[in-house]
């Protein structure tokens, strides 16, 4: 678990920005927390996907392993963001091709294409079978064996094995920190432009 600490400095301009308002700073916080869980989603997906050969949607949306636990509220300003230890993604997400030999596919951006001998993913090149949805399958040893469904590699894995967690500390805290001034900001230009007096006519 990573603790957060926004700036006591930010609060207390915030709190300023409020003032003589019904709003509540823990609603105000809770915006800002759910906006920087938000961005950290993205900007994990982000660094996965530097390394695996996948759309960001996938990682963020094809898998459950990525997943931001319950929205901050008035009465919880807090979230916890989760990358779970998940299993391998399928290998339809790492476009894959049939040939007649086999399937070829790539996982990594930084190497080259893989090739899986024998497996298939429709009765030929070309015709994929529309109930796989665009999986590979293989068959291990005899033909009265089942098949097989080829899977890849997992985010969380990448994750972990490109170390990435103490660049993302920093920027959760450098996006918090926008956040939180993006906040200020809308709240003083608020309260600027009700103080505002109206233009004739209006």
């Amino acid at each position: 678990m990573i603790n957060f600490i926004i700036e006591r400095r930010q609060i207390e301009q915030l709190k300023k920005a409020i003032a003589g308002t019904s709003i509540d700073i823990r609603k105000e916080l809770a915006v800002v927390i759910n906006e920087t869980a938000r961005g950290t989603v993205s900007e994990i997906a982000q660094d996965v996907t530097k390394e695996l050969n996948v759309a960001q949607k996938v990682v963020k949306y094809g898998t459950k392993g990525l997943q931001i636990l319950g929205k901050a509220t008035f009465s919880k300003p807090g979230t916890t963001i989760r990358l779970s230890r998940t299993g391998r993604m399928s290998l339809r997400h790492f476009k894959p091709k049939q040939t007649a030999e086999g399937v070829e596919y790539k996982i990594s951006k930084t190497q080259g294409k893989k090739f899986a001998k024998s497996a298939f993913m429709g009765p030929r090149p070309g015709a994929v079978k529309i109930s796989w949805k665009g999986n590979v399958f293989k068959r291990v040893g005899k033909k009265r064996n089942p098949i097989t469904k080829l899977n890849a590699a997992s985010p969380w894995g990448v994750y972990i094995a490109k170390n990435f967690a103490p660049e993302q500390i920093r920027r959760i805290n450098a996006r918090l920190r926008k956040e939180m001034d993006e906040r200020i900001r809308f709240r003083v230009a608020t309260q600027f432009n009700k103080a505002k007096p109206k233009p004739k006519g209006a």
